[in-house]
């Protein structure tokens, strides 16, 4: 038959093989990039909230400890003796102050109350004394300061040797601030109370 021409096995085969490659690039262009492309912005995602977890639970950790902290300081503040509450008021403290200077063998020479100032919870006196006494004497009224009376804190300290004095003695100077309650500053205080 002339005219007619017969198709080849081959050239259906490659026909074919064109038309599945063209379906399998359109396929990877249109269907699995777009998947591909939203499962790498899933495991990035999975990542940030990965590290976004971690910072979380290492804030969590520093929360735990600030209150493990809190309830130690809590549990310190409960065994901590209230010592505004112990606190006395003026002239008991200058009783104890001449108490001890005699128990110390050191002489209190002069008192020097100066004003009273108020905060919300407390109130601190100013005193400021002068002593004459030995060195060891001295020690120990500063340490029996110190022991019995922690609603006191002394602000200075200075110590003159008395180079004439025989046995040999020094003159100190302290300022103590006394704190004590509110109520206790109402009283009327002195200045220049000399003993």
């Amino acid at each position: 038959m002339p005219g007619y021409h017969k198709i080849k096995i081959l050239d259906i085969d490659l026909y074919g093989l064109a038309a599945a490659l063209l379906l399998l690039a359109a396929v990877w262009c249109f269907a699995l990039a777009p998947i591909k492309q939203k499962r790498c912005d899933q495991v990035a995602r999975q990542d940030a909230l990965r590290q976004e977890k971690q910072q979380t639970l290492a804030r969590l950790a520093k929360l735990e400890q600030v209150a493990q902290r809190r309830q130690k300081l809590a549990h310190a503040l409960g065994k901590t003796p209230d010592i505004i509450a112990q606190s006395k008021n003026l002239p008991d403290v200058l009783v104890c102050l001449d108490q001890y200077a005699n128990q110390s063998q050191i002489t209190l020479d002069q008192v020097n109350p100066q004003d009273t100032v108020l905060a919300q919870h407390y109130a601190t006196t100013t005193l400021d004394l002068t002593l004459q006494g030995s060195f060891d004497g001295t020690c120990n009224f500063l340490r029996a300061l110190r022991e019995h009376m922690p609603y006191i804190r002394i602000a200075s300290l200075q110590l003159t040797r008395d180079q004439q004095a025989q046995p040999p003695s020094c003159k100190t100077e302290i300022t103590l601030h006394v704190f004590g309650p509110p109520r206790a500053a109402v009283l009327n205080t002195t200045k220049g109370v000399s003993q």
